[in-house]
């Protein structure tokens, strides 16, 4: 039968690609497919900072996830160390190390996930407080903070060039088509599972692998409507074009330079790539629904923060807004594993599926090839699970108003006289969405929405 495969990857993000090549190694009739373009895709339009420590946030202490995923990152970064060996992965790591600073105007929330990430990175002994790296921002004039510390080891890729690499091998290799197309229906037909895509090609697999993030709503299979709800996590960031070495000459070589998290943002982040580009990122806002204009506000403030607080010329430089849906869960964690035993489903990875892709990569093919495999390293996060809670509702609420004001007071829509009240109103309105989506949700009254989540049922 023409079109048939032993595993179809649907989704050629970096987890689809990565599970495409590790496949490719093996003796795999596979398909992936997935556009060309990975149009809206969370990996193209990402930093590629390979983060264990550096998005640390600081409500990590009494949340089980927030730890959990740091052994998981651990566990990926070796893996990332071990593929720097291979010919297609050599030439794209483009940082070796992160420089954490904090804002001279931090916000309450900055100046605590500045500390968490600290003393996590002292746990782990990655932490540098000397280093050449750090002498060479001090002496800097464009270069706004005091206070700063060094991730030893926590690098970043050039995401466009590892693309490039690994398409092109995947292209050429025998055991492997690629199909430069969207998946809209996975059915099952005398016992066979088919798969048409927008074209409308059919393919037939012994087993799928869903892996497309955000845009798993939008095949229509069997057993679809058991599992979490999956919405977009509007990425917003900029790629600078620094042909005249301005910004080469304000910052250390090979290295990422970046703030903590914060209200609005993902902490304001400068990433070296190839060839003279930078990546400055980046907003995040969860969304129902598909939206691919960038918003001047957060291109605005990614600009002002970093002109105001890391670099100077900013203004001389060239730029073009990116964007991507980072696939963020009704839970906000993973989904990971079988939803029955044709079609495995890998999505709800918000920022972290980059960082995360060789070992999930890895994880994801051990449970489709291997019978009665069950990972103990994503467990608890299957795609039919009963959604997580978070903690319980007054940590949700505290965490939603700390990162709401500290949005508002970022971008000067108060002041700090106005948090008094602003914190007052925001409790009203956790509750009123909380009790909203509980109904919506038909959930246990005690559930705790995940603070992203919560003002976006409106």
């Amino acid at each position: 039968m023409m079109n048939k495969f032993n595993i179809a990857v649907v989704g050629n993000g970096i987890i689809g690609t990565m599970i495409a090549y590790q496949l490719s190694k093996k003796k795999n009739n596979v398909v992936i497919i997935g556009p060309k373009n990975r149009k809206g895709g969370a990996s193209k339009a990402a930093g590629a900072m390979l983060n264990v420590f550096g998005e640390i946030d600081y409500d990590i202490e009494k949340n089980e996830y927030l730890k959990r995923k740091i052994n998981l990152g651990i566990l990926a970064s070796k893996k990332w160390n071990k593929l720097k060996k291979d010919k297609n992965f050599k030439d794209v790591f483009t940082a070796d190390d992160t420089i954490i600073f904090q804002s001279k105007k931090a916000t309450y929330l900055e100046k605590l996930c500045f500390n968490s990430i600290k003393k996590y990175a002292k746990k782990f002994k990655i932490l540098i407080e000397k280093h050449k790296k750090l002498n060479f921002l001090k002496k800097s004039k464009s270069f706004k903070s005091n206070k700063f510390f060094m991730l030893k080891g926590e690098g970043a890729i050039d995401i466009k060039r590892l693309f490039n690499n690994l398409d092109r091998y995947l292209k050429y290799k025998n055991n492997i088509t690629y199909k430069d197309d969207y998946v809209k229906k996975i059915s099952k037909i005398k016992g066979k599972m088919q798969i048409t895509t927008n074209k409308n090609e059919i393919f037939f697999a012994n087993k799928i692998i869903i892996c497309n993030g955000s845009f798993l709503k939008d095949i229509n299979f069997q057993g679809k409507k058991n599992i979490l709800d999956v919405y977009y996590g509007i990425g917003n960031a900029v790629e600078i074009y620094d042909k005249n070495n301005i910004l080469s000459n304000q910052l250390p070589a090979r290295t990422v330079v970046r703030s903590p998290n914060r209200g609005s943002t993902c902490g304001i982040h400068i990433v070296p790539r190839k060839n003279g580009e930078y990546y400055l990122g980046a907003g995040s806002e969860i969304s129902h629904k598909e939206n691919y204009k960038s918003k001047i506000g957060t291109i605005l403030y990614l600009i002002n923060a970093a002109k105001n607080e890391i670099i100077k010329n900013i203004a001389k430089l060239n730029f073009s807004p990116v964007l991507g849906f980072r696939p963020f869960s009704f839970d906000g964690q993973p989904m990971f594993g079988k939803l029955n035993n044709e079609i495995s489903i890998v999505s709800g990875t918000k920022r972290d599926g980059l960082t995360l892709a060789p070992l999930i990569a890895d994880e994801i093919i051990k449970e489709v090839q291997i019978k009665n495999y069950k990972s103990k390293l994503f467990y608890g996060w299957s795609p039919l699970r009963k959604p997580i809670s978070y903690k319980d509702q007054s940590f949700s609420s505290k965490v939603y108003i700390e990162n709401k004001i500290a949005g508002l007071l970022e971008h000067k829509d108060i002041s700090k006289k106005d948090v008094p009240k602003v914190k007052r109103d925001l409790m009203k309105e956790s509750v009123f969405f909380h009790k909203k989506i509980i109904k919506l949700k038909n959930l246990d009254k005690n559930f705790a929405i995940h603070p992203e989540l919560l003002n976006t049922f409106k």
